[in-house]
């Protein structure tokens, strides 16, 4: 990956897909930890995480910020198992 320290940094594919597999090995992977294994700022970092990837931090995880159909569908469904369960104890 290119570094930062010129001021400018170019996005391309092959960074994205770099960016993507690190994230995909290691989701609780921090802001500087990639910044540090990329050599490229921070604003770089974040920009591509969530503008190419489409993609923010949740507690510890990166999630999709934009939910398929069948993810939406799935995440319902389990809200009103956790729902009933919750009204069935109390």
């Amino acid at each position: 990956m290119e570094p930062s320290h010129s001021g400018i940094t170019k996005t391309t594919t092959e960074i994205i897909e770099q960016f993507c597999l690190l994230i995909d090995d290691d989701p609780y992977i921090t802001i500087e930890g990639i910044q540090e294994r990329a050599d490229m700022s921070c604003g770089t970092v974040q920009r591509i995480i969530g503008d190419h990837l489409k993609l923010r931090k949740i507690t510890a995880n990166y999630v999709p910020k934009d939910l398929s159909d069948v993810q939406r569908a799935k995440r319902g469904r389990i809200c009103k198992q956790n729902l009933s369960q919750f009204q069935q104890a109390t």
